[in-house]
C-alpha cells in the first residue's frame, strides 16, 4: 500500500466524521422531521434539504468500516491499539461526566454508564467496532482462505440476505428481528461490510472505468433517496401502509445505503492526491477523529450541544438554515479536534514523565 493511497482513505476517514457530526446536527436539531401522517404542506424546501444532506452524511458509519475491513485483512492485530481506544473512550467518558453531575446533579445510572462505556454500550459504535477488531483475525482467516469467484459469491449472498431482502421488503419487520441487524446498528452488519472491505482490497473493485462517475453514481443514490422519501410520504396520503416508510432507504444496511457507501469508497481509493500540504493537514487530523465522535456525541451533552447551545431546533425552517448547519457542523468538528490536540498533549507529557521515572529507576538499581 503507497502512501499516498493511504491518504486518500484517510481524507474519507475525515469526511466520514464529519458527516456522523451532520447527521447529529440534523437529527438532534429536528431537520429532517418524519411526516407520518401524509401532510405533504409539512415538505418545505429546509426539509428537502435536509434530507438530501441526511442521504449524502448517511454514509459516514459505514465508510469507517469498509475502510477497516481493507485495511485489516492483510493488517496485524494489535492489543495495543484496542488498549488506546479503550483508554481514549474511559478518559472523554468520565472527564465528560464530572462536569455534569456538578451542573446537574449526580445520577447512579449516568455513572455507571460512564465509567463502562465498553460494557454498556454508551458509545454504540465504539463498541461495536471494537468486537470486530477482535474478531478480524478469524475473519481474515475466511477471507483469504476463500477464492475470488467464493469470495464473489459469498459477498453477493450476504449484501442478498442482510441489505437487499429488507430493502425490497420494507414494511416486513419480522425480517428485521430475523436477520438481526438492527437497521445496521450492530455488529452483523459490521461483518458484513467488513467482507466488502475486504474483498476490494484482496480483488479489486473499480466499478466505472473514469473515476468520476464513482463520485457521480454516489450523487445520484442520494437524490434517488430523497425522492423515495418524498414519494413515501405522497403515498402515505392514500395507503397508510406507507406512513413510516420514509426513513426505510435511510437506514445503514439499506441497499441505496449500502450502494452510495461503495462508490464513495471507490472513488476515494482510486483517487491520487500528491499535495504535500493536504497529505499534512490529513496527518494532523486524522488521529483526533475517532475523539471527535466521543466529545460531541457523549449521551449527556448531546441534547445540550445541539438544541440549548447551538439552537439547531430554532433553524429548522429558517432562512439561514443552511449557513446554521453548515457552520454548527466545522465548529464542532473543529473544536473536537482541538480539545483532543490538547489531550494528546496531555497524555505525551505523561508518557514521557512515566518513560523519565522508569529510566531513572533503571539507573539507580545500576548503580546500586
Amino acid at each position: 500500500m503507497n502512501e499516498g493511497r493511504k491518504i486518500n482513505l484517510d481524507i474519507l476517514r475525515i469526511l466520514s466524521m464529519i458527516f456522523v457530526v451532520s447527521l447529529h446536527y440534523l437529527g438532534n436539531g429536528g431537520a429532517y422531521y418524519n411526516i407520518t401522517n401524509g401532510d405533504v404542506s409539512l415538505i418545505k424546501f429546509n426539509y428537502v434539504l435536509s434530507s438530501f444532506f441526511q442521504a449524502l452524511s448517511i454514509v459516514g458509519v459505514n465508510c469507517f468500516v469498509l475502510i477497516t475491513g481493507y485495511f485489516l485483512v492483510n493488517g496485524k492485530f494489535k492489543i495495543k491499539k484496542i488498549f488506546n481506544l479503550f483508554l481514549i473512550t474511559i478518559f472523554y467518558s468520565v472527564l465528560l461526566f464530572i462536569p455534569y453531575a456538578i451542573i446537574y446533579g449526580f445520577s447512579l445510572k449516568n455513572f455507571i454508564k460512564s465509567c463502562l462505556p465498553l460494557l454498556m454500550g454508551t458509545y454504540w459504535f465504539i463498541t461495536a467496532y471494537i468486537i470486530l477488531y477482535i474478531l478480524s483475525p478469524f475473519l481474515n482467516i475466511l477471507c483469504k482462505q476463500m477464492s475470488k469467484k467464493q469470495f464473489l459469491i459469498f459477498i453477493c449472498i450476504l449484501i442478498g440476505i442482510f441489505s437487499l431482502w429488507r430493502s425490497i421488503m420494507p414494511f416486513a419487520d419480522n425480517v428485521e428481528k430475523i436477520l438481526g441487524t438492527s437497521s445496521g446498528y450492530g455488529i452483523v452488519w459490521f461483518i458484513v461490510l467488513y467482507f466488502i472491505g475486504a474483498y476490494i482490497h484482496l480483488h479489486g473493485i473499480n466499478l466505472f472505468k473514469k473515476n468520476i462517475f464513482n463520485l457521480m453514481g454516489y450523487f445520484i443514490v442520494a437524490i434517488g433517496m430523497v425522492v423515495s422519501k418524498l414519494l413515501m410520504i405522497f403515498l402515505s396520503q392514500k395507503y397508510i401502509v406507507f406512513a413510516t416508510g420514509q426513513n426505510y432507504y435511510f437506514h445503514y444496511d439499506a441497499i441505496s445505503v449500502l450502494l452510495e457507501s461503495v462508490f464513495l469508497f471507490v472513488f476515494f481509493k482510486r483517487l491520487n492526491v500528491k499535495s504535500q500540504i493536504i497529505s499534512k493537514i490529513v496527518t494532523f487530523l486524522v488521529p483526533s477523529i475517532f475523539s471527535v465522535y466521543l466529545i460531541h456525541q457523549n449521551f449527556q451533552w448531546t441534547n445540550l450541544l445541539w438544541n440549548d447551545w447551538l439552537k439547531a431546533n430554532q433553524f429548522v425552517n429558517s432562512n439561514y438554515f443552511l449557513l446554521h448547519y453548515m457552520g454548527c457542523v466545522l465548529l464542532v468538528f473543529v473544536s473536537c479536534i482541538m480539545i483532543d490536540q490538547i489531550r494528546r498533549g496531555l497524555f505525551y507529557l505523561f508518557n514521557k514523565m512515566i518513560m523519565s521515572l522508569k529510566s531513572k529507576h533503571h539507573n539507580n538499581d545500576c548503580i546500586s
